[in-house]
């Protein structure tokens, strides 16, 4: 798999987005939306992950442990 993008979810608190955890400072944002239909010629897909090992973003982020 290759992106350009990556979300980082390293957060302990659930139901909230994580914009940054290593610092100790808190944010707050609210995102107002309006939803809109898929339009046509569009597809959606849903991603799933699982059986891989866990570990600190930032301590074991050297091992690979996201390589099956």
């Amino acid at each position: 798999m290759k992106s350009r993008l990556l979300i980082n979810l390293d957060s302990e608190e659930d139901a909230e987005f994580t914009i940054g955890c290593a610092g100790g400072g808190d944010t707050v944002a609210r995102f107002f939306y309006k939803k809109e239909k898929t339009p046509a010629g569009y597809d959606a897909c849903k991603i799933m992950i699982s059986e891989l090992q866990g570990g600190h973003s930032g301590e074991d982020i050297n091992k690979g442990r996201a390589m099956p």
